[in-house]
């Protein structure tokens, strides 16, 4: 067994100090988890990246780093696409329940957990040793008020029954190998703070946000969603381009409740983040006027009525907003918002974009994946996602006229038609002293520098070659 407590200066360190057992976790760099949803591990890991995380991993639906505990309010502020930020604090094997309970006993859980503290345990179970993950949950907790009941100097722990617990602990168990991390997040990171009002099927923000990600926004272009629901897309479009952090609607975060909080700390990080102006439109649209009402809500809420134009309009009959623009959409799958005719819908969907929107870029996310042939348009990049428990696809589409064949055919053409620039990628030096009469023989076609080209070039002048001149030249291959 291990505690993520190693005596290194730059890992956690658990002690006590004094008779209220502060915690004292998080001096230097130590291991930090993100987790996230399937198909957004890599636009996690780059974020992290951005920030200045270290020994950076993808594992599945998460990301594991190394950080100090500003990397740690950094995270929880900034990372877009994070459910939650973990703490590791122990790790071990077990084979059955009463190993998990004996093991969770040794833990000295007074250092991380205060006087008449509450306490929630959140489960991830994926094991065929531990059938029923409740029961694994009960263990653990029988051996947190054990070790407490025990003590020479109880806390009074109490177990709270929803996540406005004052710790919040994270119960991982694949196969044999178990670890339990603290929650620094509390509520769930996709909780932004700024929704008034749901339609019947909100999109998640984390994945909303993951989206914009995978389709490349950056706020440099004019953004559409003509299926906008409650705003969820258009209103994390805005805080991209705006470069408003995740977190920045919050108010409450699991973290500030420990005893080793650094307010001062915490100010700096959110003062590090300056907001600045959107430059490109973003353009919001549904053809219920009672969703429009719900988005315009939570649109004012997150402070972006300027900055996002919401319509009610139908996508199918409406005039497009002018080009060019990115349009990312999620449109009905008839689970929890049905349509009269959702192969009707999805036809007109690829009808629509076709004809009145060439010269576009639209990325449409759908389950199941079958109505996508009725949209009839050739696709571009495919991406595996989950809405909630549904299994989905995340198709790009490169509006053009005409056909596909036509398309290609045309841009290649373009590209023959382009001037060649020349950069001089493998350099090769003649001169009187290395040059011989196979030495061209033997090597691949190439370029010359201002004396030749490959078609009239045959062979170097004597006159070159007595005098020395330097002949640089390009494998042809790299064309």
């Amino acid at each position: 067994m291990q505690y993520a407590n190693p005596s290194s200066e730059k890992s956690q360190n658990v002690s006590i100090k004094g008779s209220n057992n502060p915690i004292e976790l998080m001096e230097g760099v130590f291991p930090q988890t993100a987790t996230t949803l399937f198909g957004l591990e890599e636009v996690l890991k780059s974020e992290l990246e951005q920030l200045g995380a270290s020994d950076i991993k993808v594992a599945r639906r998460a990301v594991t780093y190394r950080g100090d505990k500003a990397m740690l309010y950094r995270a929880n502020y900034r990372l877009r696409c994070a459910l939650r930020v973990l703490v590791p604090i122990l790790s071990f094997e077990a084979s059955n329940t009463d190993e998990l309970y004996q093991k969770s006993l040794e833990y000295p859980w007074h250092t991380i957990m205060p006087h008449n503290s509450s306490f929630f345990i959140d489960t991830a179970v994926f094991s065929t040793l531990f059938t029923n993950s409740r029961f694994a949950l009960y263990r653990v907790k029988d051996a947190i008020r054990d070790y407490d009941r025990e003590s020479a100097y109880p806390h009074n722990l109490q177990v709270a029954d929803s996540r406005k617990a004052d710790i919040i602990i994270h119960l991982h168990i694949s196969e044999k190998k178990v670890v339990i991390s603290l929650d620094s997040s509390g509520e769930s990171l996709h909780h932004r703070g700024y929704r008034t009002g749901y339609n019947a099927a909100p999109l998640n923000e984390v994945l909303a946000s993951g989206m914009l990600k995978l389709a490349g926004y950056d706020g440099n272009v004019t953004f559409f969603d003509p299926m906008c629901g409650s705003g969820t897309l258009p209103i994390e479009a805005a805080m991209i381009a705006s470069n408003t952090p995740a977190g920045y609607y919050r108010k409450d975060f699991a973290f500030k409740h420990w005893l080793n909080f650094d307010e001062e700390l915490w100010n700096n990080i959110k003062a590090e983040t300056k907001r600045v102006a959107i430059m490109k439109p973003i353009i919001a649209r549904d053809r219920d006027f009672r969703i429009v009402g719900i988005a315009t809500g939570n649109i004012i809420n997150a402070n972006f009525r300027r900055a996002i134009t919401i319509e009610q309009a139908d996508f199918l009959k409406a005039q497009p907003p002018a080009s060019p623009m990115l349009i990312v959409t999620n449109p009905p799958y008839g689970k929890r918002i049905t349509h009269e005719d959702l192969e009707a819908l999805y036809r007109g969907i690829g009808e629509r974009l076709k004809h009145g929107y060439t010269g576009n870029t639209a990325w449409v996310l759908a389950s199941p994946v079958s109505l996508f042939r009725n949209i009839g348009l050739a696709q571009g990049a495919k991406i595996k996602l989950f809405n909630g428990e549904l299994e989905c696809e995340f198709r790009k589409y490169e509006l053009f006229e005409g056909k596909k064949k036509e398309h290609v055919a045309s841009k290649n053409k373009q590209l023959k038609l382009e001037p060649k620039q020349y950069t001089p990628t493998n350099k090769k030096t003649f001169t009187h002293q290395n040059f011989t009469p196979n030495t061209l023989a033997n090597e691949k076609p190439f370029e010359a520098d201002r004396l030749y080209n490959r078609k009239s070039f045959q062979k170097p002048r004597r006159s070159h070659i007595a005098r020395g001149v330097q002949v640089f030249g390009e494998n042809t291959e790299d064309r």
